[in-house]
């Protein structure tokens, strides 16, 4: 009996002993050995893709600043002028080019069919005047063919500058057809342009290759580009336009993007004002929209304008700077367009679409006047707008929000002089998350219409008055 009575008190603190050392390991950390390294100092810098044009005046080079062949010849049958230029890269990045004729304006096009050009990828020097034989290597077509594109491409590449500018030489010659008869007597091509674009060229290496920028496109450096662009381009196609003012044709294939570099200006009068315009699937992106449409009270994007499904980002809409009461004034909403990153202002109507069907959504939008916008067109039909980010202003006549639909307003600054923020149909739930600038007395309902208002979780329906 005793024997039993020592085994067990042994187990007993054999048990408490294990008891006792599992409590003392819990919480505690394991001390695995360990080591680190760090790469430090890594930079990201990207490269610049820089161009220049030259004309040689005399002996010297200068860089282009306006005409190179002039308005004081009087150009008559067998007449040649040329011109040597050179192209430069004075950028760190490797970059391909092409040069451009762009006859948009002109006075007479006939005059363009007998003015033959001829380019040679070198700097020619004509002692006398060339022969037939000597220019025919460099014939490249009309004038005409030239400025419709049916010509091949004047292009070229050069490498990067890495330290020294990297040049290449041309020859420019325009020669007026000898056969050319009575019948171009007194006539004017007006004023072109010859330019030069560049892009990426398929020469920096990333991880796997060199062709990871195989796909850069030119962009459009006129109204003729841009309408040929947008003729041929099919869903998914981006185009990039150059700096520059364009007018967007009233036919825009859906799901196009329009990339502007700064300086891009838009004119919106074909698909506004009396012209019914559709922008279906449409990107815009970094575009200053403007219009010419002669009635001021009507918006760059007007009641004549229907937006389906399109986004626009990086954009402006200044009524102010365009002379104009408003910047969008009663178009149509539908599916899913965006806004954002866009500046909208108008001393009356900022933002106005008489109907809105689906969701309309503005992002880092910056937008000043009076906003309203209206219900769906089907009753019943699904009508939202959303606000993230945004920044509203009082235009000094107007400060306003109103909704004939479910809002939704997250994040977003209110001047100190902005007026209110109101419902103008019954079932309507607007929700206001972590905004600053709207006290509550600024929320209303309008005249006998409730809506349901809840701020930063918080029902103040009860409290909102009628306006």
């Amino acid at each position: 009996m005793k024997e039993k009575r020592v085994t067990k008190k042994a187990i007993f603190a054999s048990l408490l002993s294990m008891a006792v050392c599992t409590s003392m390991l819990i919480g505690t950390s394991y001390a695995w050995f360990t080591d680190s390294v760090s790469s430090n100092n890594n930079v990201i810098q990207s490269g610049t893709l820089k161009i220049g044009f030259q004309v040689k005046d005399g002996d010297n080079w200068k860089d282009v600043d306006g005409a190179i062949f002039g308005d004081d010849i009087l150009w008559e049958p067998g007449y040649t002028a040329y011109k040597q230029v050179r192209v430069y890269n004075d950028g760190s990045l490797a970059l391909k080019y092409t040069m451009k004729f762009d006859g948009e304006n002109l006075a007479d096009s006939e005059l363009a069919d007998v003015i033959d050009v001829y380019y040679a990828p070198a700097a020619v020097d004509f002692d006398e005047r060339p022969t037939a034989e000597q220019l025919a290597p460099y014939y490249k077509g009309t004038l005409a063919d030239v400025f419709d594109g049916t010509v091949d491409a004047i292009d070229g590449h050069l490498a990067a500058n890495e330290g020294e500018t990297v040049y290449q030489n041309a020859t420019v010659l325009l020669k007026m057809k000898e056969e050319a008869g009575n019948t171009y007597q007194n006539k004017s091509i007006g004023a072109f342009s010859l330019t030069v674009v560049a892009t990426q060229d398929t020469v920096e290496e990333d991880a796997f290759n060199d062709q990871y920028d195989a796909q850069a496109e030119y962009p459009v450096i006129s109204q003729t580009g841009l309408n040929k662009a947008l003729e041929d381009a099919s869903d998914g196609d981006v185009i990039p336009v150059s700096a520059g003012n364009y007018t967007l044709p009233q036919a825009v294939p859906a799901g196009v993007t329009l990339s502007g570099e700064e300086g891009t200006n838009i004119d919106t009068t074909n698909i506004s004002g009396d012209n019914r315009g559709t922008l279906d699937n449409v990107t815009a992106n970094g575009i200053n929209f403007t219009s010419s449409n002669d009635d001021t009270w009507d918006g760059i994007i007007s009641h004549n304008t229907t937006l389906t499904d399109s986004t626009f980002d990086g954009c402006t809409f200044d009524a102010q700077a365009d002379g104009r009461d408003n910047a969008i004034y009663g178009g149509t909403a539908n599916g899913n367009v965006v806004f954002e990153n866009t500046t909208i202002k108008a001393d009356v109507y900022g933002v106005n679409f008489s109907y809105v069907n689906g969701t309309l959504t503005f992002r880092n939008c910056d937008i000043t006047g009076w906003n309203s916008f209206g219900a769906n067109k089907t009753a019943g039909g699904e009508s939202k707008v959303v606000f993230e980010n945004c920044t509203f202003h009082n235009s000094g006549y107007y400060g306003t929000l109103r909704f004939y639909q479910n809002a939704e307003i997250k994040n977003c600054m209110f001047d100190d002089n902005f007026d209110w923020v109101d419902v103008n149909a019954n079932d309507v739930t607007v929700t206001l998350t972590g905004c600053t600038g709207l006290p509550n007395s600024k929320i209303f309902n309008n005249g006998t219409k409730v809506g349901t208002w809840i701020v930063d979780g918080t029902d103040i329906s009860d409290s909102v008055t009628a306006h």
